[in-house]
């Protein structure tokens, strides 16, 4: 056990307070094998230092990873550094700045016959990588960049090749091939190296080609600038790059993902023309022009008999009823008397329309075969109803809409008013009611909603009487006017929640349509809020130091030390997050051991934060994450952490083990019963096999041997042993040795 002390330690004498730091003659050990002798191993522990005298200087030694002779270290670094792998800047890839100027070189001569040809210089800096691929940039060969070119069928290509540091035909066009494979033409494989082109032959290997002297020049013409330089500059080890943004979002969108910058939208319109040749005539123009990105159109007027109307698809209908000369008839007039009722009508595209004669009461009309028509009357008014009828028929007939026991409002009507009012019944409105934008995104304190809404009426001869669209919330209370125009085709509604923002009660709408003719309708639509959404958690949580049989969350007792970190992410736009609570429960119920408060964020950092707070002898040990946003609390999924004791198992040459030594034969375990199988057991000549494990798991009932033979009798249980384990806690540990030493070779041992 530790002794507590309530104070530091003073010591008086010029002595470190480890003695085994300092060899017995107090001064550095001289070599690492004297430090071996002089601290015996049961006095060795984890972190124990000592200092060497290595001939020009003194340097500290440890036992850093067990407690054997081979695990003495210079004590350096608790993890390695960084040596190769800094920053040192970045570059634009595909990024060119050159001049307009295109050169054309002429390339023939023995050996290169295949391939003459004019090739023309490429914007870019092209090479063939070691690997054989096509890539545009600066490559790693130390000399100047260098255009690619390509001939007029764009069938071949001449380039650099770094593989071969050499200039080489490639049969294929590198431009449209880049990032692929390079095909190097093999009658090009005579040297040629220059940077700069003159009139000049070349070559090796018993061949030689030409190079007329070039035409054009690589440094005239304009500024050319290919890509926009992401890349700016570093400082230290930090990368300053660009941010990409857009000037005209209404044609173009940008979003990010994991993996991506993703561009999208349509492309703005550049011009117009208008085509087609006339027919008969001039042509007259449709397009008249640009500005920016509108475009104008003339507008299609109609004249004197050419008629313009528009199909319910959009279509444009252009019609002419006649060919315009003077006796194309134009209409019609009621010219005889000075009273009664006009026959003609009217007409429409040189259709005339003129008004049905019918007969009443008394009245009748007839035509004769010759196509005269007769106008004749019997008088009076027996035609002429003088009381309601009451409707008399089976049932299941009806007379138009009238039904058995009906009565008819017949009094003072003539028969043919009887037939059209029973065949003329009010029919129901069609009604459409929808939205087509809404904004109603949680926690908004004014939520809007562009209500839409059509009606059609069916009754025939009735037109629109009342139209009323109204509204109420959560489908309760009575509903209240919003408007009762009836030629509003929408509605722009705002509903103020400043009150409560986060209120998601459904919004209701009711249009109701009633005729002339009293036929009515009416129709709901329900407008849903958006709902909350708790925050994203994203928390990391990570130890140090692990041994090779511990895992994050699978560990020693008394390994309780945790860094705990991450992010937390607001779901909802307008829902700020306020504070986090990190908390830890290793037995007791869970408390907070750290937290932190932000105002108007929707992303919060956690940490990281170091905790060694639990319990060192905690079994389990759990972390969760709290959040309060502006609306509720939210609790993360809980990280949990085992804790055990170690169940050891190997080899030794001593008949009795103290805790140092249970500690040294490895092979460790983290196990919650003496239950384990280990294979490829095999000892030493002069070794014994040890087991040991927390006396609380209880004596062994079993051992079998390669899954068949039982041989619990090859083992004695020794006297129990309090084993400090490698981070300060004691439990006892019941040990078995076998009777003998050398007792198995590559052999499989189950205990139980």
């Amino acid at each position: 056990m530790a002794i507590i002390l309530n104070d530091n330690i003073k010591i008086n004498a010029g002595k470190p307070s480890e003695s085994k730091y300092l060899s017995s003659a107090g001064i550095a050990y001289s070599s690492t094998t004297e430090a071996t002798i002089n601290v015996p191993i049961s006095e060795r522990y984890l972190g124990l230092t000592v200092l060497v005298d290595t001939g020009t200087s003194n340097i500290e030694y440890w036992w850093r990873e067990g407690v054997d002779d081979v695990d003495l270290i210079e004590k350096k670094f608790a993890s390695e550094q960084l040596v190769g792998d800094f920053i040192t800047g970045a570059t634009n890839l595909g990024y060119f700045e050159g001049f307009t100027g295109v050169q054309k070189l002429a390339l023939s001569g023995d050996g290169f016959e295949p391939n003459d040809e004019d090739y023309f210089s490429q914007y870019q800096w092209y090479y063939v990588d070691a690997g054989g691929d096509i890539r545009i940039g600066a490559p790693s060969y130390g000399a100047p960049l260098r255009r690619a070119y390509v001939n007029a069928p764009r069938t071949k290509s001449w380039i650099w090749n770094v593989g071969t540091s050499q200039w080489q035909v490639s049969l294929n066009d590198v431009v449209a091939n880049l990032g692929n494979s390079a095909i190097i033409d093999p009658h090009t494989g005579y040297t040629f190296t220059q940077t700069t082109w003159t009139t000049s032959t070349g070559g090796t290997s018993g061949g030689k080609w030409a190079l007329v002297t070039p035409e054009g020049s690589l440094t005239t013409g304009d500024t050319l600038t290919i890509g926009s330089a992401i890349y700016k500059d570093k400082s230290n080890q930090e990368l300053h790059l660009r941010t990409i943004i857009n000037d005209t979002p209404q044609f173009l969108k940008i979003d990010t993902d994991d993996y991506y910058i993703r561009f999208s939208g349509a492309s703005s319109v550049l011009s117009g023309t208008s085509v087609g040749a006339s027919v008969g005539g001039g042509t007259y123009d449709v397009f008249t022009g640009q500005t920016g990105t509108t475009m104008y159109f003339r507008t299609l007027t109609q004249s004197g008999d050419t008629t313009i109307t528009q199909t319910a698809e959009g279509g444009l209908i252009i019609y002419s009823s006649s060919d315009g000369s003077a006796d194309a008839i134009t209409g019609a007039t009621n010219v005889t008397g000075t009273t009664g009722i006009g026959v003609y009508s009217g007409s429409t595209d040189r259709k005339l329309y003129f008004k049905t004669l019918v007969g009443s009461g008394d009245t009748t009309i007839s035509e004769t075969t010759g196509g005269t028509v007769v106008i004749g009357s019997t008088g009076g008014a027996g035609n002429v109803f003088t009381e309601d009828i009451l409707v008399s028929i089976a049932s299941g007939k009806t007379f138009g809409k009238y039904e058995n026991g009906d009565v008819i409002p017949a009094s003072g009507k003539t028969s043919n008013w009887v037939i059209l009012d029973a065949l003329a019944e009010a029919l129901e409105p069609t009604l459409i009611l929808g939205s087509s934008s809404t904004d109603v995104a949680f926690g908004e304190s004014g939520k809007t909603v562009n209500v839409t809404f059509s009606y059609t009426i069916n009754t025939i001869g009735a037109s629109v009487d009342t139209a009323v669209l109204e509204w109420r919330r959560g489908n309760t209370g009575a509903w209240s006017g919003l408007t009762s125009d009836t030629g509003d085709t929408s509605y722009f509604h705002t509903v103020d929640d400043s009150a409560d923002r986060f209120n998601t009660a459904q919004i209701n709408y009711r249009y109701t349509v009633v005729d002339t003719g009293g036929g009515s309708g009416q129709t709901t639509y329900n407008v849903t809020p958006q709902a909350y959404a708790a925050p994203t958690f994203s928390p990391d949580y990570d130890a140090t130091g692990l041994q090779s049989y511990e895992s994050e969350t699978l560990r020693e007792i008394g390994n309780v030390d945790t860094t705990a970190g991450g992010t937390i992410t607001s779901n909802r736009s307008l829902v700020n997050l306020t504070e986090y609570r990190l908390q830890r429960d290793d037995g007791g119920g869970y408390v907070t051991i750290a937290s932190g408060t932000s105002v108007g964020t929707l992303l919060m950092n956690i940490g990281p934060h170091v905790d060694g707070g639990a319990s060192s002898s905690a079994t389990v040990i759990r972390y969760r994450i709290q959040v309060d946003d502006e609306y509720t609390t939210s609790t993360s999924s809980v990280y949990t952490i085992n804790l055990r004791y170690a169940s050891y198992f190997g080899y030794n040459t001593n008949s009795v083990l103290n805790s140092a030594q249970i500690q040294g034969l490895g092979d460790e375990a983290l196990l919650t019963s003496r239950t384990r199988t280990v294979s490829n057991v095999t000892a030493g000549a002069s070794e014994y096999t040890y087991v040991s494990y927390p006396a609380s798991f209880g004596d062994l009932t079993s051992v079998i041997l390669d899954g068949a033979s039982p041989v619990l009798g090859a083992f004695t249980k020794l006297t129990n042993v309090s084993v400090t384990n490698y981070y300060g806690e004691v439990v006892s540990n019941i040990v078995y040795r076998t009777n003998a030493v050398g007792a198995f070779t590559n052999n499989e041992l189950a205990f139980s």
